[in-house]
């Protein structure tokens, strides 16, 4: 079934779909000469709609006062709107500006006053230095030849195979976590470890922190400290300075 009305000013169009009605709603100039349009095409349809679902597809986003609009306008043809979706032209356009106005790497933002973490959602890169007065979590990998600082606690969902400094002003509570920590130099507050020359091979997420004046390396799971208080011995690794 298709059921087409060209009017000036606008182009509804009207089909039947497997989801319901469909409606293809162009707004070439004002919103107002659109919604004309469209109703000038449901009245000509004579109430034949009368009590079907159906599917939206504007060629812009709408606003909450035109959405209101365009719902009483459907129910006075005894319509109802089950689903709204950018036609598809419009809505590759979308994406293509949303991909293009993503940063290709990592830049510096201003926080607000108060602000103690800073999140990163993308992968750092070689030559790449990131520094925090507070945290800092990435989700991504942090690669060989990059840098991570942070006064306070560093969270890495990814591989952290660059260079890592948290507790950066001394705190030595501060912690580094990774899903992969592999970091080629680790710090915490002023001590500092290498990489071992032999991979542990420990396919866990792990957190590096301050113990007994070294760095020490276990897995990362909560059961963990339930473990130390009850004095069992844990899977901890020592990393040499």
């Amino acid at each position: 079934m298709l059921i087409q009305k060209v009017v000036p000013g606008g182009e509804p169009v009207i089909k039947g779909s497997r989801e319901g009605l469909r409606i293809i709603f162009p707004i070439p100039h004002s919103f107002s000469e659109a919604l004309d349009a469209l109703a000038a095409n449901l009245a000509g349809a004579g109430g034949f709609f009368e009590g079907a679902r159906s599917l939206l597809e504007p060629s812009r986003e709408l606003t909450d006062p035109e959405m209101a609009q365009l719902r009483d306008l459907l129910a006075q043809y005894g319509l109802e709107l089950s689903q709204i979706r950018l036609t598809a032209a419009r809505a590759k356009e979308k994406e293509v500006k949303e991909r293009d106005q993503r940063p290709s790497a990592v830049t510096a933002r201003d926080f607000p006053k108060g602000e103690q973490a800073l999140m990163i959602r993308n992968t750092v890169r070689s030559g790449q230095k990131i520094q925090s007065s507070g945290s800092i979590t990435v989700i991504g990998d942090v690669n060989p030849g990059a840098e991570i600082i942070a006064a306070g606690d560093i969270l890495v969902f990814g591989a952290l195979k660059g260079t890592a400094h948290a507790g950066s002003s001394g705190d030595r509570k501060a912690v580094v976590a990774a899903l992969t920590l592999r970091p080629v130099q680790l710090r915490i507050a002023e001590l500092i470890v290498r990489a071992p020359d032999k991979d542990s091979g420990a396919n866990v997420p792990e957190i590096a922190r301050i113990r007994n004046n070294a760095i020490v390396v276990e897995p990362y799971v909560s059961a963990w400290n339930a473990a130390a208080r009850k004095g069992r011995r844990s899977n901890s690794r020592r990393v040499k300075a």
